[in-house]
């Protein structure tokens, strides 16, 4: 049976919530970070955090007897930064995974200790893969902690930082650029879609992606890709009846459910009370520099959580 380790827990939202109850069905001691002052007298066995949203620092980082580890919700060194899982949506990567790794004062470079694949599914939301993600991290939790009490691991050293940062900003400051193609349009409007059915209807817990269509701002949180490819300019109601077709730079993008004030409405259904036609035009308003991900200045760095 494996030694049980007093845990120093850093942890936040799903992933630290579920990590936290694995841990703890584990047989390992949690010591809770509220308020923790370093005692060297009794130095917890491991630092783990979890979805832990502000940065570790020294002396903390080398309190441990074993090391510190952070859980990220990503394939390290792919996707450093914090709610990666949006951007695996918006670049429509078929796996996805979670990487347990050692903490160091810089951010995700730490050697490696486990990771735990992710299967990606074609029509995750934001919020339906960060559960996922969630569920993985408590279990790369377990399986490192298992590893470190027995004492039968290897941290393989982390590659090189070759990949962009990503802030805690929505990518492209969550605006629409109709110029891009109808399906990489209907990845952004998923990785914007951070909300779950509820009892009272649908809960969004950020706010959709959005546009503007007469001044007004828009927020799109349900469409899918379709359609033929037509003669007007990016941002056009082709279709406005039943349907609401979008002309794309490629194809169209087929919306379905929009959210207006904080209240949804059926597409078809919202256009036509406010007089929308085929004809008419989304404002062009936005376009997407994949220099700038975020639509920010530079990124800093601000959290181990990932």
């Amino acid at each position: 049976m494996p030694t049980s380790l007093n845990i120093l827990f850093f942890g936040a939202g799903a992933p630290g919530d579920t990590a936290r109850c694995a841990i703890l069905a584990a047989g390992h001691r949690i010591i809770p970070a509220d308020n923790y002052s370093p005692d060297l007298s009794a130095r917890p066995d491991v630092l783990l955090s979890v979805g832990h949203r502000r940065k570790i620092e020294a002396p903390l980082l080398n309190l441990p007897k074993l090391g510190a580890f952070n859980v990220a919700l990503s394939q390290l060194p792919r996707y450093r930064g914090a709610f990666p899982f949006r951007w695996a949506i918006l670049n429509d990567e078929a796996m996805w995974g979670v990487t347990m790794h050692q903490m160091t004062p810089a951010y995700c470079d730490g050697p490696i200790l486990h990771r735990r694949a992710i299967v990606t599914h074609p029509r995750d939301n934001a919020h339906q893969l960060y559960l996922r993600c969630a569920t993985a991290a408590a279990r790369a939790a377990v399986d490192g902690l298992g590893m470190l009490a027995k004492g039968i691991y290897e941290l393989a050293p982390a590659p090189p930082v070759a990949e962009p940062f990503f802030s805690p900003a929505l990518p492209f400051a969550g605006q629409i650029d109709w110029n891009q193609s109808a399906s990489k349009i209907d990845c952004f409007i998923r990785a914007l879609d951070f909300g779950h059915t509820a009892p009272a209807g649908y809960q969004h817990l950020t706010a959709p992606a959005l546009a503007n269509l007469a001044g007004r701002p828009v927020g799109i949180w349900r469409a899918r890709f379709g359609g033929t490819m037509s003669v007007y300019p990016p941002g056009t109601i082709t279709r406005c009846d039943d349907q609401v077709w979008v002309q794309a730079g490629r194809g169209h993008v087929v919306v379905e459910k929009l959210c207006i004030g904080g209240v949804d409405h059926a597409a078809s259904d919202y256009l036509a009370s406010i007089g929308t036609s085929a004809g008419d035009r989304f404002e062009p308003g936005v376009s997407w520099d994949f220099n700038n991900l975020t639509g920010q200045r530079a990124p800093r760095e601000f959290s181990h959580a990932a």
